[in-house]
């Protein structure tokens, strides 16, 4: 397949390639916003334009593929599923989305293969599979850095082969006393980690500074690195490694050495090694000599002076999206783990997850009760955070599965603030289900003297629970649920200065819900509390979107109109801090509609079967009762009748829900009258019901004409007789008010015209 020519080729459909596919210098081919795919069976050969978007090319054949031509193109996925072959690059090429190897070995074969990254999405490469492969040192892996507050990073590299600073110094400035970019003095900007320093995790002498631009960057080792083009901001940097990628198994060793304190030994700093974001989840492993948290910093945190963004459990702090690290971490971040004992994280492909986004933005965390507390002000406008949140399996004390320890930012004079739990300083907090009252003291430090504010900024608990904040210097209760604390905090403190307290007490309801009938099909549900009242109530649907609010209501509260459906409903005793969580399920009626059709007359002598037709809805069963003493359950029955008479029929038909509706219809059974003549007269004869079994016949004619009638029952019998007279107009009022129930047929006879029509009797 060969495209030449001036002018876009776009796809309309998804493209295979036989053989080559082939874009001649000059030409350009688009597969679209649709994303159409191509498969190639062949060489792929480029020396125009091939516009990808975000659309997939599949290579595929039996045959070793190529991949290449003079342009180098920018591929969005590549997939590579040929078993036999693999594929091989024959020029410089580009990856913005996705490389999935299922089947064969992709050969960089000397040719850069460029793994790009924006603002947008990096590059990745997915779990290699079955016979899937890559192999070469010429994968150059780029990194964005986003723009932001000139600060540290945690930084490792997913190339497994040598590797120096110089590396990144093509990149970023790098300063140390004989590297080329020059030395700021006393400021050295790049330094790993040493868990084994004896005193703090944060002691000085636990970093380690880099020698000489010519230091091995060392696999599975995190690397702290000053980053920026400015001396307070930079703008986004694009990093780039050149090698080959790390595959397969890895092996992160952990240590810890024992120097006297649990909360400062075992610190390791690490990175994800794969050319892939990878979930932590995967990694860790289950592993308990490993915390279940994460720890990134974050230059941008706390007005710019940086501090650590923590994961646990589905809980991040900060929020992600706002700075904030989830179970998905990025491509070449680097990040803390606590150990408790010498241990291994054994990385694999199926650690890779599905996802392309830019450093510290992750997928959004668990939905758990929880509270948010920030303390923000000061000379500079900083930003503190600490998270309590609410899981049944944690505990009161510190729980490695469910807590997360407080780690300091670089600036010691920047505010500082963390949950007390005994000796541990926590940054995210899990606690079980709060019943009663929960305190814990609230530690806030800072170099800068100034004015700081306490808010709950994000609060999922139950409504109703009471959020005080105590300040102990001053003998103040703040209710966060309603306003934020403002004070002035001094370089003096030492000391937790507030305790938090979380009071959530259980209110009891008494409630009745009424069921909808089938005569009335609707139900409601009524509550009260059982305290003294007055009482907010919060009603939501099976969904949880709220449908009814009831304020400061010291008499039960209705919710009405409920025709099916599960709903919800919190109450709370204003002021009380307690909360009453129900639900309800309101199960509707099906009401079924019996309806049916026959005829309305049968003649024995003619054909004696009556067949009924059920047009019934909303029904699961029917019963008929065919007015003989014979019944049938079947749902269109056919039935014979035996000897002459008038009978009711009746069909009755039950809903799923157990409603009925019943329909009752007259038939006759008869002998066909004979010698009464049918349909001799034109249709301008009209029958009008006057009221119950009386009616009026009326005709307009053009001339004076004969008119003579008789009225005969179903047995055959005259019951009624008028002689000829002459008339210009017919209009007979009949009136069978008085005749016993039944089918009678008049004859109409008008000269030598005559017209049958069926009255019926009904009382």
């Amino acid at each position: 397949m060969r495209f030449s020519g001036a002018g876009v080729k776009s796809f309309s459909s998804a493209i295979t390639s036989s053989g080559n596919f082939s874009i001649s210098p000059g030409s350009s081919v688009d597969v679209t916003t649709s994303n159409h795919q191509l498969t190639v069976r062949g060489n792929f050969i480029n020396s125009g334009t091939f516009n990808a978007n975000s659309g997939t090319v599949l290579f595929n054949g039996t045959l070793a593929h190529t991949i290449g031509g003079s342009s180098t193109t920018n591929f969005f996925n590549i997939t590579l599923s040929n078993t036999s072959n693999g594929a091989t690059l024959t020029n410089a090429e580009n990856l913005l989305g996705t490389l999935t190897l299922s089947g064969g070995t992709l050969n960089t074969n000397s040719q850069l293969f460029t793994m790009v990254s924006t603002t947008a999405a990096t590059a990745r490469i997915a779990s290699i599979t079955g016979t899937g492969d890559i192999i070469g040192s010429t994968v150059r892996v780029q990194r964005f850095v986003p723009g932001g507050a000139t600060g540290w990073a945690l930084w490792g590299t997913p190339i497994s082969s040598a590797l120096t600073l110089n590396d990144w110094d093509d990149n970023i400035a790098i300063s140390c006393p004989t590297c080329p970019d020059g030395y700021v003095p006393n400021f050295i900007s790049i330094y790993t980690y040493n868990e084994a320093a004896v005193g703090s995790y944060s002691d000085f002498a636990a970093y380690v500074p880099m020698n000489t631009i010519n230091d091995v960057i060392t696999p599975n080792t995190g690397y702290w690195v000053y980053v920026g083009d400015g001396q307070y901001t930079t703008n986004g940097i694009t990093v780039d490694v050149t090698g080959t990628v790390r595959k397969g198994s890895q092996t992160i060793p952990l240590t810890r050495t024992n120097t006297g304190n649990p909360a400062d030994d075992g610190w390791n700093l690490i990175h994800n090694p794969y050319p892939s974001p990878i979930s932590w989840a995967a990694l860790r492993n289950g592993n308990t000599n490993v915390d279940n948290a994460i720890y990134c910093f974050n230059a941008d945190l706390n007005g710019g002076a940086g501090a650590s963004a923590t994961y646990v459990n589905g809980v991040s702090s900060p929020v992600v999206g706002s700075g904030g690290i989830a179970d998905n971490i990025p491509m070449s971040q680097g990040f803390y783990v606590h150990a408790t004992a010498n241990t291994n994280l054994t990385a694999s492909e199926t650690n890779k997850v599905a996802s392309t986004q830019a450093y510290l933005k992750s997928a959004s965390q668990n939905p758990l009760s929880l509270l948010r507390v920030n303390m923000n002000g000061g000379p500079y406008n900083f930003g503190e955070e600490s998270v309590i949140y609410f899981d049944a399996s944690s505990t009161v004390n510190f729980d490695k599965e469910y807590d997360a320890y407080k780690i300091a930012g670089q600036d010691p004079y920047a505010p500082y603030m963390a949950l007390q739990n005994g000796t541990d300083l926590l940054q995210i907090s899990g606690m079980p289900q709060v019943s009663g009252t929960y305190t814990t003291y609230l530690k806030t430090l800072t170099g800068y003297n100034g004015t700081y504010s306490i808010t709950a900024s994000e609060n999922s608990l139950p409504i109703g629970t009471c959020i005080n904040l105590y300040d102990r210097f001053t003998s103040t209760t703040t209710d966060l649920t309603t306003s934020d604390y403002v004070f002035n905090l001094s370089d003096t403190t030492t000391v937790a200065r507030f305790i938090l307290s979380i009071t959530l007490n259980t209110l009891l309801v008494t409630s009745n819900v009424s069921q909808p009938t089938c005569q009335n099909n609707i139900g409601e549900i009524v509550a009260i509390g059982n305290s003294a009242g007055p009482w907010n109530y919060y009603w939501k649907d099976g969904q949880g979107n709220p449908i009814q609010t009831s304020l400061n209501k010291t008499t039960a509260d209705t919710l009405q109109g409920l025709y099916n459906g599960t709903f919800q409903l919190e109450v709370t005793t204003i002021g009380g801090c307690d909360n009453n969580s129900s639900s309800f399920s309101i199960i509707g009626k099906v009401n079924p509609t019996a309806l049916f059709a026959c005829v309305d007359t049968c003649y024995l002598n003619i054909d004696p079967i009556v067949v009924f037709h059920n047009q019934s809805s909303n029904l699961v069963s029917q019963t008929w009762d065919f007015g003989d003493s014979i019944t049938s359950t079947t749902y269109a029955p056919q039935h014979q009748y035996q000897s002459i008479g008038n009978y009711n029929v009746s069909l009755i038909v039950n809903s799923s829900t157990g409603c009925l509706d019943t329909l009752s219809k007259n038939i006759v059974v008869m002998n066909k009258p004979v010698g009464i003549k049918d349909l001799s007269l034109n249709d301008e004869l009209v029958v009008r019901t006057l009221q119950n079994n009386k009616y009026v016949i009326e005709q307009d004619l053009r001339t004076s004409s004969d008119l003579s009638y008789i009225l005969i029952d179903a047995q055959g019998k005259i019951v009624l007789k008028k002689d000829k007279q002459s008339v210009s107009q017919v209009k007979l009022e009949i009136d069978l008010s008085t005749y016993v129930n039944g089918i009678y047929f008049l004859s109409i006879k008008l000269d030598e015209k005559v017209k049958t029509v069926k009255l019926t009797v009904s009382k």
